[in-house]
C-alpha cells in the first residue's frame, strides 16, 4: 500500500531530463508519483503540463495549459544546514497547517512542500493563488534553519526530483 494519495496517480506535471533543457526542448509527462522514484541521474519537473510536454519560458507560443500541483521551495542555505531533525520538525509543523502539503521531500539544499490543487488553466490565475497559498506556507519553517524561497515563484519554475 502507498503512503501518497491515489491522486499522485491521476495528476500530472512534466519532466525533464535535466535542469539544461532550453526553452523549447522535450520532456514527458508523468503523474506526480514519479516523484517518489529513485533516479540515477539529475531529474527536474515543472508543475504544469502542456500538450507538446516542452520546457516553455513565458515569451515562448504554447498551447493550453494545466497546473494540478503547487510546490514551494523552502531553502536551507548557509553555515546551519537542515538536519534530519529539522526536517521531521518541518513536516509536523506542515501537517498542523490550516492547509497542509500532500506531500514534504527533501531537496537538494533544502525541501519541497508539493500541493495537489484543482485543476487550473490560466498561468496568471496559477500565480496568483500560488501567491495565496504560500502566505499560509511560509510558517511551516519557523524554529528551523529552511527559509521559504518566495523569489523564485512564476509558472515556468523548474524544480529538482527528490
Amino acid at each position: 500500500m502507498s503512503d501518497y494519495p491515489a491522486s499522485f496517480d491521476e495528476t500530472e506535471l512534466t519532466m525533464f531530463p535535466s535542469k539544461f533543457v532550453p526553452g523549447g526542448g522535450w520532456g514527458t509527462h508523468a503523474p506526480v508519483s514519479a516523484l517518489l522514484q529513485p533516479y540515477d541521474h539529475d531529474v527536474h519537473y515543472v508543475a504544469y503540463t502542456e500538450e507538446t510536454a516542452t520546457r516553455l519560458r513565458k515569451d515562448l507560443p504554447h498551447g493550453p495549459l494545466s497546473f494540478g500541483v503547487m510546490v514551494y521551495d523552502h531553502d536551507a542555505h548557509g553555515a546551519t544546514k537542515a538536519t534530519d531533525a529539522d526536517f521531521d520538525a518541518l513536516v509536523t509543523a506542515g501537517r498542523a497547517l490550516a492547509h497542509p502539503p500532500n506531500w514534504i521531500s527533501k531537496s537538494k539544499n533544502g525541501a519541497h512542500a508539493l500541493y495537489l490543487v484543482s485543476e487550473i488553466t490560466d498561468s496568471g490565475v496559477y500565480e496568483a493563488t500560488r501567491q495565496k497559498l504560500g502566505e499560509t506556507v511560509a510558517p511551516i519553517a519557523g524554529g528551523t534553519p529552511y527559509t521559504l524561497d518566495t523569489t523564485t515563484v512564476d509558472w515556468t519554475r523548474m524544480l529538482r526530483s527528490p
